[in-house]
């Protein structure tokens, strides 16, 4: 089991980097969200919620991803020269949840679905109310499950 986590940029970081002369790779992966995954390999399945809500845990997890991109993005270009908007998103250091919470949100999954499964194990009725999309592939798509989900509910 692992833990899921989306972190993305707030309307404080967009609005700030918005017009800013920054490198558009550079400015692309400040501004994209980004999944993180974390192992479920300190704390039992009975504790996980509980996992989820700790306070350090969750400030753990803000810190590590601002260390990244500290190290990614000034420590890594040092001798580049980094834009000083840049290396503005992190101070004053040391970084703390201030840093993060000024420019960034992280949100939990609480519940994981894999599609394969769903897909699986749809039933024809519930494969059935899907309505027509007019997206040629997607509409053939649909009807392939429909069949399959037929073929299964007559075995």
């Amino acid at each position: 089991m692992h833990i899921h986590f989306v972190i993305r940029p707030n309307v404080a970081l967009i609005e700030t980097l918005a017009n800013e002369d920054i490198e558009q790779d550079i400015k692309y992966l400040l501004l994209v969200s980004q999944h993180w995954t974390e192992p479920n390999k300190y704390y039992s399945q009975d504790i996980m919620v509980n996992r989820i809500n700790s306070e350090w845990v969750h400030e753990r997890r803000c810190l590590l991803f601002l260390a990244h991109l500290y190290e990614l993005y000034v420590l890594d270009n040092l001798r580049d020269n980094i834009s000083k908007k840049i290396l503005d998103l992190f101070k004053p250091l040391p970084l703390t949840m201030a840093t993060f919470n000024r420019w960034w949100v992280i949100e939990y999954f609480e519940i994981y679905e894999d599609t394969d499964e769903i897909i699986n194990d749809l039933s024809h009725e519930a494969w059935d109310v899907i309505g027509k999309t007019e997206i040629k592939d997607l509409d053939y798509w649909i009807a392939e499950h429909k069949k399959m989900s037929d073929q299964n509910s007559e075995a």
